[in-house]
């Protein structure tokens, strides 16, 4: 399974951007039984952005990786959630470059700083709008 993995990674990275899920939607085409896991991929996707919901008020649960890989499974189960998504790539590539290089510097433990602090950031904002829901 971890060796599938690494093999889907490796051909996305090596893809063009602007292309990167056009092409994985289009391997996952040719792929053996490709209707079953097309319907797998947008329940999942469907499954991961409603727990990413339904999270989103409980504090210390970031909710955004869930619905963020839910949209991203939703793509490969959608020709134009996967044009949607090349697009963005492309939007999205030019404002967060300098902080993508910013990151590859830190080491290890800033990052796991940065990612702990990110987390503890979003649970407190959920749990304030938590808050000011439910009075």
């Amino acid at each position: 399974m971890m060796k599938w993995l690494k093999l889907q990674w490796s051909a996305f990275r090596k893809s063009k951007p602007g292309h990167r899920f056009r092409e994985l939607y289009e391997r996952r085409e040719r792929a053996p039984h490709a209707r079953l896991k097309k319907a797998l991929f947008f329940v999942g996707g469907l499954v991961a952005i409603a727990a990413g919901v339904v999270s989103y008020a409980v504090p210390l649960v970031p909710s955004e990786p869930f619905m963020l890989l839910g949209i991203a499974a939703i793509a490969q189960a959608s020709w134009y959630g996967a044009r949607a998504l090349d697009w963005l790539e492309l939007k999205l590539r030019v404002p967060f470059r300098p902080l993508a290089r910013l990151w590859r510097k830190l080491p290890r433990w800033a990052k796991v700083a940065v990612t702990v602090a990110w987390s503890a950031l979003v649970a407190l904002a959920s749990f304030a709008v938590y808050r000011l829901v439910s009075d």
